[in-house]
C-alpha cells in the first residue's frame, strides 16, 4: 500500500483507540471507496467489521464481514472474517446459517492449525447451544490436541470430561469409546458407560467397562474409581 495511505490507516488506528468511532467510520469508508479491491481496503474493511461489532451493530458488521468472505479478492483476513460473520450471526439468532458458515471456513485450503482452532472455538459454542453434543466435543478434541497452552487443554479437557459425565446416552458414549479421535475422554465415557450397566444390572459389561477406564485412564484419580 502507498506510503499515504498506511498513514492514513495509523491516524485511524489511533482514533479507534481514542473511542473516536464516528471518525474512524467515516476514514475508514473514504480509504474502502478511494482503494476498491486493495490490500489498504481488505484492512479497512476487517477494522470497519470489528468497529460495528464492538458496538453491537450485528447486522453491519455482518455486511462488512461478509464483503471480505466473498470477495474475489484473496484475503488474508479470510478467517477473521468467517469468524466474525459466525459470530454476527449466532446472536441475531441465526444460528443455523452461524454453524454453515464454520463448516465452510473449515474447507478452506491450506489453513493453520491456529486458523482451524478459531473455527473450532466458535463452532463448539454454537453445536453446545444447537444440543449436538458429539459435535461439540470433536472441536474440543481438536483443540486439546492443537492447542500448545497447558491451561486451554485442561480447559477443554474439562469442558469435555462435563459432557461425557452429564450430557450423554449410553450409545453416545459407544461412539466415543469407537472412535480414536475421542481417546482424550476415552476413559470417562468407558466409566460413565459402566455406572449406566451397573445401574441396568448388566454386571458383565459394567465390569468390562470399569476395566477400560482404569486401562485408559492409569495415573488419573479415574482409574482408582474404576477399580
Amino acid at each position: 500500500a502507498p506510503v499515504n495511505t498506511k498513514k492514513e490507516m495509523n491516524q485511524i488506528q489511533i482514533e479507534l483507540a481514542a473511542g473516536s468511532d464516528k471518525k474512524a467510520e467515516k476514514h475508514l469508508k473514504g480509504l474502502i471507496a478511494a482503494h476498491p479491491q486493495s490490500d489498504i481496503a481488505d484492512d479497512a474493511t476487517i477494522n470497519l467489521a470489528r468497529l460495528y461489532f464492538k458496538q453491537q451493530n450485528y447486522e453491519a458488521a455482518y455486511g462488512a464481514y461478509m464483503s471480505l468472505v466473498e470477495s474475489n479478492v484473496l484475503s488474508p483476513n479470510e478467517v477473521e472474517a468467517i469468524v466474525g460473520a459466525s459470530k454476527c450471526l449466532h446472536r441475531l439468532g441465526r444460528v443455523d446459517e452461524s454453524l454453515a458458515l464454520t463448516t465452510r471456513g473449515l474447507k478452506i485450503p491450506g489453513l493453520t492449525d491456529l486458523s482451524r482452532m478459531e473455527l473450532h472455538r466458535q463452532r463448539y459454542q454454537l453445536l453446545i447451544t444447537t444440543g449436538d453434543r458429539l459435535e461439540a466435543l470433536r472441536s474440543l478434541a481438536f483443540i486439546y490436541d492443537k492447542d500448545s497452552k497447558s491451561e486451554t487443554k485442561a480447559q477443554a479437557h474439562a469442558r469435555a470430561s462435563e459432557i461425557v459425565f452429564s450430557l450423554l446416552t449410553d450409545s453416545d458414549l459407544e461412539k466415543i469409546i469407537d472412535d480414536s479421535q475421542f481417546n482424550f475422554v476415552r476413559a470417562q465415557a468407558a466409566y460413565r458407560l459402566g455406572v449406566f450397566r451397573l445401574n441396568q444390572k448388566d454386571f458383565d459389561k459394567a465390569r468390562s467397562r470399569f476395566v477400560n477406564a482404569a486401562d485408559w485412564g492409569q495415573g488419573t484419580p479415574l482409574q482408582s474409581r474404576a477399580e
